[in-house]
């Protein structure tokens, strides 16, 4: 029996019933009501006494409860978001309440004016429709307060928030609010209470916003599908990705909630995911470019640099997953944006600030794994003239390029630009920021695809590029890129090795220009290839051409001196046979 009533209680409580005491004290009193009315007839000055006290107590104990909440929802809303007032005022639960002391009044009001105009018999409708609506207005009172109070706390805060944003409440906000600039974003509260969560140092809860922060936006990508550019919900998830998100990661940050900052990253991830499963490449670019973004931008503390190993993984993890659906669209424009923002951070270092190898991560796996997954999966890439693979955008002056060919042009044109930022660090500090010997394993793996997908116009000014960086190793006077080799130059087919050095001897190729330009200096997905040249060696010994004519172990066309291929290891185990 005391199992049975403790289950129902459970039930009850859970339901977020009254206390079970209320309602026995109700029912008591409703059957107490009944015996009186069915036995006893009052007369008309008893009746209007009664009235007149349900009236006046009932508007007593109204204004005052209602006063105590306007008050509890006011300093709730100044200490949140402002707009907490808006969302307590639009609850069902308070309409209802309001609805139900109205009428209960109003009815009181009626008896008093009918009394002793009436017969005996309306009057006692009268008398028990105002008890039984006094005894609801109190009950529902009570539960209106009880939810009152639970929304004040962090928690109830963002329990009513997320029930609030709905798919169609957040398409129907979002149409608003593109179309109305003073009308708040449908994650605009949300937001504000994150941060706030944040100032007070409250990790549980703004953990908690954050979770539904990203299970709201995904909710309303999968309700909107495919996003369309510029639409109202484009803007609304580009709002949200690009500022809200690096916003609240930079808030963590300078209150030295580190672990918030990085669990800000998974809201970013759970966005992008939602993305992906929708074949949404313009989501996909919002999500890469707001973590990517943040790159450049966090300081460069010690401390930090956890928060931007996070940043960079989100980002390359979001990319990845984005290549490996083929949504190559956003894929290649989040794979630009992000090589350009970690070398624009690498940039910025000074000698003096902590060091992330990270980088090293982005050049040996991440963009030349991208190649790599084109290459496995079966689409058609068809090799294209080298001005036009540099082109990230399409152009009207160029053949428009497939999604595919922007992500292999993003991946060098990425590869580049961080390669010939980590040398000018290094040649700036004397320090290393990424690891050579993994940098050229990098270059080298990356041709390797390029090969098998016939694409030699690229993989020759890939393979330039590779030499590029080995002759800067070679001839530079100090350490500078210690530890690099050229991989390539022994896993290059001859047609690639003798075409690539060929070229560059005569001038129709110059692998030099991603090296040379100066890296992060402006959007290379708006404008490619823009800037100026400034090459990392300063007054070398020998010119590049120069250093390429003297090599010994690179393949060329007969008369210019061609050499063998290097033995496999199976040619070097029949000739020690012999």
């Amino acid at each position: 029996m005391g199992i049975c009533t403790c289950g129902i209680e459970s039930v009850l409580m859970d339901r977020k019933f009254p206390n079970p005491w209320i309602l026995f004290m109700g029912v008591w009193i409703g059957l107490v009501g009944i015996a009186v009315y069915s036995t006893h007839t009052p007369n008309q000055e008893a009746a209007r006494s009664i009235l007149s006290t349900l009236a006046r107590v009932q508007a007593g104990i109204f204004a005052i409860v209602f006063s105590i909440v306007i008050l509890g929802v006011r300093l709730s809303a100044s200490r949140y978001s402002p707009r907490l007032a808006k969302s307590f005022s639009s609850d069902s639960t308070y309409r209802v309440t309001v609805g139900i002391f109205a009428f209960s009044i109003a009815i009181d009001i009626l008896g008093l004016y009918i009394a002793g105009v009436v017969s005996d018999t309306t009057l006692r409708v009268v008398l028990a429709s105002s008890g039984v609506l006094a005894g609801g207005s109190f009950v529902s009172l009570y539960g209106f307060v009880n939810q009152i109070l639970e929304r004040t706390t962090p928690e109830g805060i963002f329990s009513h928030i997320k029930d609030d944003l709905t798919p169609k409440s957040m398409l129907e906000e979002a149409d608003l609010s593109a179309g109305n600039p003073a009308h708040p974003d449908p994650f605009q509260t949300l937001t504000s209470v994150i941060n706030s969560t944040i100032e007070d140092h409250d990790r549980a809860s703004s953990a908690l916003g954050l979770s539904i922060l990203g299970d709201r936006v995904a909710a309303l990508i999968d309700y909107d599908g495919v996003t369309k550019d510029d639409t109202p919900v484009d803007q609304t998830i580009e709002y949200v990705c690009e500022d809200q998100i690096p916003r609240i990661l930079e808030h963590a940050v300078d209150e030295d909630l580190n672990e918030t900052a990085i669990e800000s990253t998974e809201t970013s991830e759970t966005i992008g995911e939602a993305a992906i499963r929708q074949k949404s490449d313009l989501a996909v670019e919002h999500a890469v470019r707001g973590q990517a973004g943040l790159i450049d931008t966090l300081p460069y503390e010690a401390s930090v640099e956890r928060v931007r190993t996070a940043v960079i993984d989100i980002s390359q993890e979001l990319v990845d997953d984005a290549a490996e659906n083929q949504l190559y669209t956003g894929a290649a424009i989040g794979t630009r944006f992000l090589g350009w923002k970690a070398s624009s951070s690498i940039m910025d270092r000074e000698i003096d600030d902590g060091r992330n190898y990270r980088y090293t991560t982005l050049l040996t796996s991440h963009f030349p794994s991208l190649i790599s997954t084109i290459a496995n999966s079966n689409v058609q890439v068809d090799d294209r003239p080298r001005h036009q693979w540099f082109q990230v955008t399409d152009s009207k002056y160029v053949e428009p390029s497939s999604p595919a060919e922007r992500l292999i042009s993003s991946s060098y044109g990425s590869m580049g630009e961080l390669t010939s930022a980590a040398i000018r660090y290094e040649v700036r500090t004397g320090q290393k920021i990424v690891r050579w010997e993994s940098v050229a394993s990098g270059w080298s793996s990356g041709l390797d695809s390029l090969i098998q997908m016939d694409l030699d116009v690229m993989a020759q000014l890939w393979y330039g590029t590779s030499l590029y960086l080995e002759y800067i190793s070679r001839e530079s006077s100090s350490e500078v890129m210690d530890g690099y080799s050229s991989y390539g130059r022994h896993r290059v087919t001859r047609d690639v090795g003798e075409e690539t050095v060929e070229k560059i001897l005569d001038g129709r190729l110059d692998p030099t220009s991603r090296i040379d330009y100066v890296p992060a200096r402006v959007d290379p997905v708006k404008n490619p290839l823009t800037g100026f040249k400034r090459p990392p060696l300063e007054n070398p010994d020998r010119t590049f051409k120069q250093w390429v004519d003297d090599q010994p172990f690179i393949y060329r066309r007969k008369g210019f001196g061609s050499v063998d291929e290097p033995s496999t290891d199976e040619d070097s185990s029949q000739e020690e046979h012999e």
